[in-house]
């Protein structure tokens, strides 16, 4: 999918007009990284298929803190992305019998600090953006650690996960439970929606 994604980019462009139509096999910028990534992960988890996963997660999360300060790590291979964002995949596959919906209904005022956690983090992106946008590389998850940072590189890895977890959190806290028409049928293919999103845009 990450190949035929590439490809396809790559006929769209030259059909466009761009006569530099750009092709690298193994990196890229943009999005198909989440194809490979998700192909590594599989292998990842086959392969640690009996290991204790809560130990990998937090062993996962060491590494993640620290692999910022290797300066020649990237988008060669995705690997950058891999390590960073497996975590997450990680947590998913360790919370895949966790039940959600019964979680909220159970804990109501929950909903509570998930729109505390969401209006806080929208406030400060709003009005403190000059102070926080220069941390957005972390988030990429493409980037080494930049000069600025490097002295509390995981320090900042880690905030911007408590981040993330956070916003989840709360984003899984306040998504209403029903249907919600065409909205519902397009989250059953976020996968095919992922890929042809970009081309039609």
């Amino acid at each position: 999918m990450g190949f035929a994604y590439k490809i396809i980019s790559a006929i769209l462009e030259r059909i466009l007009g761009n006569v530099n139509v750009g092709f690298s096999l193994l990196s890229d910028g943009g999005i198909s990284w989440f194809m490979f990534a998700l192909s590594a992960y599989v292998l990842i988890l086959k392969v640690l298929e009996r290991e204790n996963k809560v130990f990998i997660l937090i062993l996962s999360l060491i590494l993640s803190c620290f692999v910022g300060y290797d300066q020649t790590i990237g988008d060669f291979l995705y690997l950058s992305r891999i390590i960073i964002f497996f975590l997450f995949f990680l947590s998913g596959v360790l919370l895949k019998n966790f039940d959600f919906k019964k979680f909220r209904e159970n804990n109501p005022k929950l909903l509570i600090l998930a729109i505390a956690i969401l209006v806080v983090w929208l406030s400060l992106c709003f009005f403190e953006l000059d102070l926080f946008y220069r941390f957005r590389y972390l988030f990429t998850g493409r980037n080494p650690f930049f000069p600025q940072i490097m002295s509390y590189g995981p320090a900042t890895r880690l905030s911007s996960y408590i981040i993330s977890y956070s916003m989840g959190f709360s984003l899984i806290m306040l998504v209403p439970s029903n249907k919600l028409g065409q909205l519902t049928t397009l989250g059953k293919n976020s996968i095919n929606v992922y890929f042809w999103h970009m081309h039609f845009y």
